[in-house]
């Protein structure tokens, strides 16, 4: 650890010797034109050898060490983390009710041993006896209960809003019934996904001093890491849960450690030095910087990255408006620059490899032109220009810039403001914006449908079109209820027709999270997120 913060050290002193030359360079590279490279159709995602090759068995006494972008707020999982570290080390510490198999697309049993619906609004669900927790004891379905009061309770309210509190109840130790306010079929995909019912602990909440505390120091979990220390600005350190039920997939490192370390470049040399196994969020600067002893490990998940637009005010409420950025985004361009040309491409906020996408309607065209964006500009009053406010991630600035040039040739001027992961998510739900970039991620094809269902608040949605629309609700409500397959993939496929014959979002890309690994580590596995499994992670044979 130390001699990773004398690295982190000597890189900011270069840092601030190449200011004063005018030399820094930014975390990814600002817009430009874009290279003449490959379509993103014809995009090959690079698999590294070490990612699929034979790994040792058995467990170690050993130490991974993983640098990551940013010190998380809190490690709890049951509210949703506002950071990538806060998610990627959930993943290790808590378990769920499913796992959906990301490469697959399976859903497999997890803590939940069984389950069955006994209506259209009730399912049980039967958890296993030998769950152990932080503290020792074992996990009952109150403790399920406790884990749903908790979540009912709290900020994560796009996880929560079909759960009919009232209708949930416990049967024995170990079953437990949920209730749902109306029919919801793709309760599978719920029960997978990282912020709805991450199994916790009762007695350990307690004996870490009540919610308020338990709440970051997360000493709470039944994963196969537990929370050991947690130095603030320096590292968090887990150690691995040997008694965890899945004795036959115990983790092979007994620790891992991870530091903080905002600068992509420094963490790409923590990794080149040795002083890192793991160096977390790269960015497409660093697919060719890595050195001969690291490679990179693209780990994508059901993320669909979207241009977001509030169609119910300002000058984005006008369709004609949104049809005119649809014809002056270059997405080739923008995938080629911003990605390296490894992902691949979206139409809306649905993930291309959800069960429920649709593939676009025939008439459907990408391309630019930017006469037809000007003459939808001129209709809509908008012939001298406009100006629209945007906002994003640090980590999306390139992407950012280089749509600000593609509007600009239509004479719309697009204003940027770079926020932590927090304040987006505070802004997507407070519904104050006009234009953001953020990704849609897919466990739960209801809760992605939820952005542009109007009748839903920014808030419980997550951001989103902020459009209400008869037609559209009336599509939404039977993709959403409906218990008759067919009916439902079809709605599900009219909703996202709808999306594109209104502009209501312009997908991107699918999201991918960049990953610097050592040679000589293999087991990769990503989840919904693209998020790595720290915890399966091991030496190669």
């Amino acid at each position: 650890m130390k001699k990773i913060l004398a690295l982190i050290l000597a890189m900011l002193m270069l840092m601030s010797v190449l200011s004063a030359c005018g030399g820094t360079e930014t975390e990814e590279p600002a817009a430009a034109e874009a290279p003449a490279a490959e379509t993103a159709e014809e995009a090959v995602v690079p698999v590294a050898e070490n990612e699929t090759a034979e790994t040792v068995t058995g467990v170690s006494d050993e130490t991974l060490y993983v640098v990551a972008r940013e010190e998380p707020d809190h490690l709890c999982a049951l509210y949703g983390t506002n950071s990538e570290t806060g998610g990627i080390l959930s993943l290790a510490m808590y378990d769920y009710l499913l796992y959906l198999n990301n490469e697959t697309g399976e859903f497999e049993k997890s803590v939940a041993t069984d389950y069955e619906w006994i209506d259209d609004t009730h399912i049980r669900i039967k958890i296993r006896d030998d769950v152990v927790a932080y503290d020792g004891t074992t996990i009952t379905a109150n403790d399920i209960m406790y884990g749903l009061e908790l979540g009912l309770a709290g900020n994560n309210v796009t996880s929560y809003i079909m759960v009919d509190p009232a209708e949930c109840y416990v049967e024995d130790d170990y079953t437990i019934v949920l209730g749902t306010t109306e029919a919801y079929p793709t309760m599978e995909n719920l029960m997978s996904t990282s912020g709805f019912l991450p199994i916790i602990d009762e007695s350990s909440v307690e004996a870490v001093g009540g919610w308020d505390v338990a709440y970051r120091e997360a000493k709470i979990s039944t994963g196969r890491y537990f929370l050991d220390e947690w130095v603030d600005g320096e590292y968090i350190r887990l150690v691995r849960n040997d008694d965890h039920w899945d004795q036959e997939n115990l983790p092979y490192y007994k620790y891992i450690e991870v530091s903080f370390v905002s600068d992509a470049a420094t963490r790409a040399m923590a990794l080149q030095s040795g002083e890192a196994n793991v160096a977390m969020s790269l960015t497409a600067a660093q697919d060719e910087a890595l050195g001969s002893d690291s490679v990179m490990w693209y780990g994508f998940g059901d993320a669909s990255k979207c241009i977001w637009m509030n169609c119910s005010e300002g000058p984005l409420s006008d369709e004609r408006v949104r049809e005119a950025i649809f014809w002056l985004i270059d997405n080739d361009a923008i995938i080629a620059l911003c990605t390296n040309g490894v992902a691949t491409p979206t139409e809306t906020q649905f993930s291309t490899k959800s069960f429920y996408y649709a593939e676009p309607p025939a008439d459907f065209e990408r391309k630019v032109d930017v006469e037809k964006a000007i003459s939808l500009l001129e209709e809509a009053g908008y012939g001298d220009g406009v100006t629209i406010k945007s906002f994003g991630l640090q980590s999306d600035q390139a992407t950012l810039e280089l749509i600000q040039s593609m509007l600009s040739a239509a004479n719309i001027s697009l204003e940027i403001e770079l926020v932590e992961p927090a304040a987006g998510f505070s802004k997507m739900g407070s519904g104050d914006y006009e234009l953001y970039l953020g990704a849609s991620y897919g466990f739960d094809p209801v809760r992605v449908m939820n952005r542009v269902d109007g009748r839903i608040a920014p808030a419980q949605a997550g951001g989103g079109a902020v459009y209400n629309n008869d037609e559209l609700n009336a599509l939404i409500d039977v993709a959403r209820a409906s218990t008759d397959d067919a009916e439902r993939m079809q709605a599900y496929a009219d909703v996202q027709h709808f999306i594109i014959d209104k502009t209501l979002c312009i997908g991107l890309y699918m999201d991918c999270v960049r990953f610097g690994v050592n040679n000589d580590i293999g087991g990769a596995v990503y989840d919904g997120n693209g998020y790595l499994y720290l915890a399966g992670l091991r030496p190669t044979a």
